[in-house]
């Protein structure tokens, strides 16, 4: 609203209304101006909001995921088994939705018995490597069966492969979902006795549908949540957070945290000032105590 009065002086005042819960607030400042009463606050609204607004790139891992192939198949078979592996995984690190590091050359890719996540972690210690604790880490295996359904009055082969994923968070080493997609490519569809092919003109002849379908369940998990960070170092009033440039941060982004303590306001706004492609560092926007190292902080939207 603007008021223009009779000497020409303008005043106005701009509001923006929000929708959602309030989940915390304090005061900064109250003081007196003439016949008013004016009281600044600080606070913390949770709206929902179902729209996706952010793009910014979460962090996946590549964590070996095994191909197994039933004996009596083919090499052929096998070979585009493990080769449409590598193109999902390909079409996963070209995506502006995530940053994808393969990590199979750390945690190795026939990791197998009781023994072996020690020694994958014994590996990745020796070579200074750390997976990102705000994002991401995807693990699981292919299998890839032959399916036969023939009746009297047909010869029908299906090749049926099934991909199940786990999708672990990082940061609380749960698993967030499980992904088991399916899908059948015809082998053989023909009358018994004859070379008439009677398969379906629109099967699929390989197995990009089940990785489609795969990357569409992870955009759906992950696609529009914000982007975390975990705090690697504090100095001061400034932080350092565990993502850059490379997932998109860049200066002027807020964080926020949210942590333990005895007040409804255990809540911290973090703007980043300088963005480097694995790291940033924000400065606090109010004095607070109670923050700690390893401390989770997500985008605000």
């Amino acid at each position: 609203a603007s008021y223009l009065s009779s000497a020409g002086t303008i005043k106005e005042d701009t509001g923006i209304a929000v929708e959602g819960l309030l989940k915390g607030y304090q005061v900064v400042d109250e003081r007196r101006e003439g016949s008013r009463y004016l009281v600044s606050i600080e606070a913390l609204a949770d709206t929902d909001d179902s729209e996706c607004t952010s793009r910014k790139r979460a962090d996946i891992a590549i964590a070996p995921i095994s191909v197994q192939v039933a004996h009596g198949l083919s090499g052929v078979d096998e070979r585009m088994a493990y080769e449409s592996l590598e193109r999902f995984l390909g079409d996963l690190k070209a995506s502006d939705s995530w940053r994808v590091t393969d990590d199979r050359n750390i945690y190795g890719k026939t990791s197998a018995g009781a023994g072996a996540p020690k020694v994958d972690r014994y590996t990745a210690l020796l070579k200074g490597y750390t997976t990102s604790a705000a994002g991401f880490t995807l693990s699981g295996r292919l299998v890839v069966e032959r399916d036969r359904a023939d009746n009297l009055a047909l010869n029908k082969t299906d090749l049926v492969a099934t991909a199940t994923l786990q999708l672990i968070d990082n940061y609380t080493g749960g698993t967030v979902e499980t992904i088991r997609e399916k899908s059948k490519i015809q082998i053989a569809n023909r009358l018994w006795g004859t070379e008439i092919d009677i398969s379906e003109e629109d099967a699929p002849t390989n197995l990009a549908p089940l990785w489609s379908a795969i990357e569409a369940r992870l955009e759906d998990r992950l696609g529009c949540q914000p982007l975390r960070a975990v705090i690697t170092s504090i100095s001061a009033d400034r932080a350092t957070l565990s993502v850059g440039s490379e997932q998109g941060v860049k200066a002027g982004d807020y964080f926020l945290l949210e942590f333990m303590a005895n007040s409804q306001n255990a809540w911290q706004l973090m703007r980043v000032e300088q963005a480097s492609p694995t790291a940033s560092s924000a400065r606090f926007m109010k004095a607070t105590t109670g923050i700690r190292v390893n401390a989770l902080a997500t985008l605000l939207q």
